[in-house]
């Protein structure tokens, strides 16, 4: 009978080790358990600010991408500018040539 109490005992003793080993899994299972949600959370707030950045850099980039076609315009609008003086510019000095030339031939035939 002694065998059969010492064995009991034994049982018990390994038994009771078994169940604390288990509580201790059960209490970090519940620690992961919070940990994770606490992830989650962050994960969502990252997200959100993920999605406000996205929002606000396409709202960025629409500005920009405005702002330079009208600098394009702007710039379209010099050039023909540009263009239209260079042509007077171009018109005038051959009328002036045409003018030197005219009196040139004045003068030559005034010398005679």
């Amino acid at each position: 009978m002694d065998k059969v109490l010492q064995f009991m005992v034994s049982i018990e003793k390994k038994l009771d080790h078994i169940s604390k080993d288990v509580h201790d899994v059960k209490d970090r299972v519940v620690r992961l358990e919070g940990r994770m949600e606490h992830l989650e959370t962050r994960m969502d707030n990252l997200e959100t600010k993920v999605d406000n950045m996205t929002t606000e850099f396409r709202s960025h980039f629409v500005k920009i991408e405005t702002e330079l076609e009208q600098y394009r315009g702007a710039f379209k609008v010099y050039e023909m500018n540009v263009n239209d003086l260079k042509s007077g510019v171009n018109h005038l000095s051959s009328q002036m040539g045409i003018h030197d030339t005219r009196i040139k031939v004045m003068e030559e035939r005034l010398k005679i």
